[in-house]
């Protein structure tokens, strides 16, 4: 299997990965069709442009631990 990216990698330990596979799926259902390796290669640049992983670690913690101290 081809990994497009590791989205957080801890110690070594994948957190989350999205997967050439995961967008071929995404592909299928909202395009009716498998992308061609150039659309992929588009696709992922994509993604990583628009993920801040820092950003979305954060909002995790605010809203499931500190509203958690907060009770």
């Amino acid at each position: 299997m081809y990994y497009i990216f590791n989205f957080i990698n801890v110690k070594n330990k994948i957190v989350y990965i999205i997967t050439e596979e995961d967008i071929q799926m995404v592909a299928q259902k909202e395009l009716e069709r498998q992308l061609l390796p150039n659309e992929i290669d588009i696709i992922k640049n994509e993604i990583e442009r628009h993920i801040s992983w820092y950003d979305i670690i954060a909002n995790a913690m605010a809203e499931k631990l500190i509203e958690t101290q907060e009770l």
